[in-house]
């Protein structure tokens, strides 16, 4: 059987799934009526902008124009703000009847709620302890949302992706709220120790407690493990010279043994090969017919299909 490197192919694969998932995902540039604008009632990132700001913001868009556009998802019967509330708000005292605005086409909840936190994520400026806590809420919100069938794929892979962090940060703070007490993790959420100090506190509780071989306490000593003085040398355990090694019947019977156990090894690998292989074709059967779908090519996934074929 030849060598296939499923990792590739995993890769491969998802990678035309997510250009697919971006075409499906891209909004349009429209100007918008403000009437026809609602607020997004789960956006408490916007809780922290004050009238002053906004009235800063109004006259900077006075002045300049409104720079970058607001994001809307049009449900049909409205429009609902996933980013740029600040800025809607400042139009507003501005008696703007239009906006610019990015719209995205008849997203489900779920799917706003990811755009939503993905934006906001990006533009604004958060505390250690608010990243941390956003983290939580995304976790338990991709979480929920899997088991609801709106979101598949990896929870780590997909919070990296929205807070645009490396999944090497995810993994980090997983163990940081698995790892801290109570009192440790509302001194983060107060902002009285930082993410690096609840990493080092979570890496020493984790840290294996080793000893030396000298320092084992209570331990007796054996006197089979002391040289006794004045025991004679016997020449029975010399290893004399020019003898030839014997294999012990131990070791044939090992041999033997080792040798039945790769037969066994080697079988129980092509079967699970033989069964990585089904899985590979049918998400990528799956694959090609949605790039078919949307008129994408999709003679790549073709061709992954085509080499699968080889290792029947």
């Amino acid at each position: 059987m030849g060598k296939l490197n499923f990792d590739n192919i995993k890769k491969t694969a998802e990678r035309a799934a997510q250009a697919a998932d971006s075409l499906k995902l891209v909004p349009t540039l429209e100007y918008v009526r403000c009437d026809k604008i609602k607020f997004h009632p789960n956006n408490r990132f916007a809780e922290e902008d004050d009238e002053q700001a906004i009235q800063d913001l109004a006259d900077d868009i006075d002045a300049n124009g409104i720079l970058h556009t607001i994001v809307l998802n049009n449900r049909g019967d409205e429009y609902r703000i996933l980013s740029g509330e600040k800025r809607f708000r400042a139009a507003l005292l501005l008696k703007k009847e239009t906006v610019p605005c990015n719209v995205y086409d008849h997203l489900d909840d779920a799917a706003e709620l990811r755009i939503l936190y993905s934006a906001n994520l990006e533009v604004r400026k958060y505390s250690a302890a608010q990243i941390f806590q956003y983290y939580k809420e995304l976790s338990e919100m991709l979480q929920r949302q899997r088991d609801e069938g709106t979101y598949q794929g990896s929870i780590s892979n997909g919070i990296a992706k929205i807070m645009r962090i490396s999944v090497r940060q995810v993994q980090k703070y997983a163990k940081i709220c698995s790892g801290l007490s109570e009192e440790q993790m509302l001194a983060l959420e107060n902002n009285q120790i930082s993410i690096n100090d609840a990493n080092r506190i979570t890496r020493k509780k984790n840290e294996p407690v080793r000893i030396s071989d000298t320092e084992q306490k209570n331990e007796p000593v054996r006197t089979s493990d002391i040289v006794q003085k004045n025991e004679p040398v016997r020449t029975s355990d010399i290893v004399q010279k020019n003898e030839p090694v014997r294999t012990s019947d131990t070791e044939q019977n090992a041999k033997a043994g080792s040798s039945t156990d790769n037969v066994g090894i080697e079988h129980t690998l092509n079967e699970k090969i033989n069964r990585q292989i089904g899985s590979v074709k049918h998400e990528l059967i799956i694959l090609k017919k949605l790039l078919m779908q949307i008129d994408y090519p999709a003679d790549p996934v073709q061709e992954m299909l085509n080499s699968l074929n080889q290792f029947r």
